[in-house]
This record gives structure tokens, C-alpha cells and sequence, in this order.
């Protein structure tokens, strides 16, 4: 759950990189769950990097690492 400020926070940072170029991303991971994919940057031609959060980091029975957990 977020409180409200940091919701517009977030949607205001959204619409500032809206169809934006040549830039990063702070790589804050700690709320994606273990082996999910997230944007690393975006260079100067449009083109999007991305990385995958430690699949290790899942624990014993977690499904996190599964796609829409099936």
C-alpha cells in the first residue's frame, strides 16, 4: 500500500518519462518479486534495457519466479 504523496509522486515521474529517451532508472528492486523483469534504461535511440531481479532470492515454494504463478 502507498500513501497518497508517494502515488503522485510515482505518476508524476510516469509522465515525465512518458515517451522520453536517454535516461535510467534508479534500479530500486526491493518491491518486485524474485525473476521479474524491469526497465534498466533507455538510450539515446529509443532503445529499452532490461534486467531480471535474483530468481534466487525466491524462497522454497514461492512461485514468484513463475509467470502469472502457474
Amino acid at each position: 500500500m502507498f500513501s497518497p504523496e508517494k502515488f503522485v509522486e510515482t505518476m508524476k515521474l510516469m509522465e515525465h518519462r512518458y515517451a522520453a529517451k536517454d535516461f535510467e532508472t534508479s534500479q530500486d528492486t526491493s518491491l518486485l518479486s524474485p525473476g521479474t523483469f524491469y526497465l534498466v534504461k533507455v538510450d539515446s535511440m529509443y532503445r529499452r534495457f532490461y534486467a531480471q531481479k535474483d530468481a534466487k532470492e525466491a524462497k522454497s515454494g514461492d512461485n514468484g519466479s513463475l509467470a502469472n504463478g502457474h
